[in-house]
């Protein structure tokens, strides 16, 4: 943006929305060759010994050596247990159910309300700091908006690995 229109008068959008993919093509590319398969999807496959790899993997990343990585617990006969895989009720039923309903409809909305305030912060900055009179281009300053963000990204990374999650959460909340 910088170097094309610094006053952000002029925006190309065919160009924003391609320069704003590369870093999502990126780390697609490398999501592929570097993330584990999902444990879960390993164990309903039929793939328990690499399942348990992965698990046994998270475990220690998590820095949790008596967590159990057993992966297909033993069902008692007549227990109310059911496996995800035999339920008939269709796929959605386990998210809409009565246990699930609440949590499923609290992140439907947190997702929509993030997403509506990123994005429509996104949208609405260039608009905005076009009619912002300040000593440098609107395009600097979003740049220094954006290196402002830096040091809470930095400090979110070690909180998340050393933190347990409550007190985390808590900390967020002020």
């Amino acid at each position: 943006i910088w170097m094309s229109d610094p006053g952000m008068l002029w925006l190309d959008w065919r160009w924003l929305l391609i320069v704003g993919a590369y870093p999502g093509c990126i780390l697609s590319v490398l999501g592929m060759f570097f993330l584990q398969e999902s444990p879960s999807w390993l164990a309903v496959n039929g793939f328990h010994g690499p399942a348990r790899d992965v698990l046994e993997d998270m475990r220690r990343l998590n820095r949790g050596p008596k967590v159990s990585v057993d992966i297909c617990p033993k069902v008692l006969e007549g227990s109310r247990h059911v496996n995800a895989s035999s339920r008939t009720d269709g796929p959605t039923s386990i998210i809409f159910g009565r246990v699930m309903l609440y949590s499923t409809l609290v992140v439907a909305y947190s997702c929509f309300a993030l997403n509506f305030v990123f994005y429509g912060g996104l949208y609405a900055i260039p608009q905005v700091l076009t009619q912002v009179h300040t000593a440098h281009s609107p395009a600097l300053a979003l740049i220094l908006g954006a290196l402002l963000e830096l040091p809470g990204l930095l400090a979110a990374v070690p909180l998340g690995l050393y933190m347990d999650r409550r007190p985390l959460l808590c900390l967020c909340g002020l």
